[in-house]
């Protein structure tokens, strides 16, 4: 069985409450104003790389302190901060140095999905406790459903598109890749809590939906060689993080998977 999460906003004192509403308006300030740039002056990189970096570090600095004031879910919302920061580092490295395709920061980049993957496990077994058999029966059949729609609609478009160096490929299709891992993780968790999530959890769905819609349209607008700065993509990675940043501090009591009369296999 899991235990119940108090909610996250409750545990702190009144100072801290204050101070994350403060950042979380920020944030939606930040993200807002990100759209609005990108809409109406995409050709100013300086205003885009300010509301970029500042909607990923108010996000950063959102989950950061989850992870730090509130003791319940510290190792999960670690791994997510981490995921997090490990974006934005790509990101500034990438802008400093303006390095060829594939880089170092697509390693770094590429390295955030072992953290959010690793976060949803540790989240999931936190608030959904002991998961039986036929359970996880389940969250395979919803596995392999996602992969296969996948397979069929989503990486042709791109590896039709593909240059021909190998490496380049690869890096290209990694990212949707990595998308396909982490929402399969969450078709599992799913799945297995019986298809009833709470709010915090819509939350973290919605952003992975949103963070690897923008994967598959960056990686075919690579593989045309479409891609570049102040176009609309960029605007969905912002928008998971701020969705990212406001799960942490949403409230979700653990739901308790049970067998039911559902479409179930084992049932």
């Amino acid at each position: 069985m899991s235990s119940f999460a108090p909610d996250p906003i409750e545990v702190v004192g009144s100072a801290a409450r204050r101070l994350v509403r403060v950042v979380q308006l920020l944030l939606v300030a930040s993200v807002g104003l990100f759209a609005l740039v990108t809409f109406t002056r995409p050709d100013d990189p300086l205003l885009l790389n300010f509301f970029y970096y500042g909607s990923m570090g108010f996000a950063v600095l959102l989950c950061a302190a989850r992870a730090y004031l509130v003791g319940s879910e510290r190792l999960a919302w670690s791994l997510v901060t981490l995921a997090l920061l490990c974006d934005l580092v790509a990101n500034v490295i990438l802008a400093i140095f303006g390095l060829p395709f594939p880089s170092i920061a697509d390693a770094i980049w590429l390295g955030s999905y072992i953290c959010i993957f690793a976060f949803l496990l540790v989240l999931g077994r936190h608030r959904l406790g002991r998961i039986g058999r036929v359970v996880w029966l389940d969250g395979l059949i919803a596995t392999l459903t996602l992969s296969a729609l996948a397979m069929v609609f989503v990486f042709p478009a791109i590896v039709s598109a593909l240059p021909d160096e190998n490496l380049a490929s690869v890096a290209t299709l990694a990212y949707p890749f990595g998308d396909l891992i982490v929402l399969a993780t969450l078709f599992v968790i799913l799945a297995v809590s019986d298809w009833q999530i709470k709010r915090a959890w819509w939350g973290i769905v919605a952003a992975a939906l949103v963070w690897g819609a923008g994967d598959v349209w960056y990686s075919y607008l690579v593989a045309t060689d479409a891609y570049s700065s102040g176009l609309l993509v960029e605007l969905t990675w912002p928008t998971a993080a701020m969705l990212i940043a406001f799960s942490a501090w949403s409230h979700s009591h653990p739901s308790v998977a049970t067998p039911g009369a559902t479409w179930r296999a084992g049932s």
